[in-house]
């Protein structure tokens, strides 16, 4: 191992809980009468941009850019003033820069967000650099980030570990050829799924913390 890539929400950071109270959120703003009763798991897996586009054919009367403005607005608080790290990220993340292993971030969390919630928790500056979904046009479900952030590592992929939470991502991961190493997170009502197709999975970083 030579480089990580770490995913951000539900991986790094124990944010996932705020997306199912931020989706309740953004239905009251947008004075949206009726929603589908399985909302929560038809935006799940959706990037922002999906997710934004989604609300805008609910609300019938806003713009995708006016539901991002309401995003923007209602995040930009939460990673600045409340996200909190996961337990034992911050022992982890300075076990492997001990070890001279590189690391970097792949989000589909906008970067002004991302870069704020890992600059108050103080591990900003463990990663080579950060990259979010828009800027390379797609969202987990293809493997584009991970290509890309490969690429910016200038290593094989035998020579690197994507952690994820998410069964999706992982997959996603998976079949571009990537080692999968996944971290639980109470926001998945299946963790059977990542389980399997993971090649290690873990409740908590104390157990990869045992392995280096």
């Amino acid at each position: 191992m030579k480089a990580v890539i770490f995913d951000m929400d539900g991986t790094l950071l124990d944010s996932m809980h705020v997306w199912r109270e931020f989706r309740h959120r953004v239905v009251k703003r947008l004075n949206i009468k009726t929603v589908p009763e399985n909302l929560f798991d038809i935006l799940k897996d959706m990037s922002i941009e999906e997710s934004a586009e989604y609300f805008s054919s609910l609300s019938k009367n806003k713009t995708k850019q006016e539901v991002l403005d309401i995003y923007y607005e209602i995040l930009k608080d939460f990673y600045a003033n409340e996200a909190e790290l996961k337990p034992n990220v911050k022992e982890f993340l300075q076990l492997l820069s001990d070890k001279n292993i590189i690391m970097c971030v792949a989000t589909e969390t906008d970067m002004i967000f991302a870069e704020a919630a890992l600059k108050r928790n103080d591990i900003l500056k463990y990663f080579d650099f950060l990259i979010c979904a828009k800027e390379v046009g797609k969202g987990k479900k293809f493997p584009d980030i991970f290509l890309e952030a490969l690429k910016r590592l200038c290593l094989n992929k035998e020579d690197v570990i994507i952690f994820e939470d998410s069964y999706y991502a992982a997959k996603t991961a998976k079949d571009a050829g990537f080692t999968v190493y996944a971290i639980h997170d109470d926001y998945h009502s299946n963790p059977q799924e990542i389980i399997d197709i993971s090649d290690k999975y873990s409740m908590d970083y104390i157990d990869y913390i045992n392995m280096l």
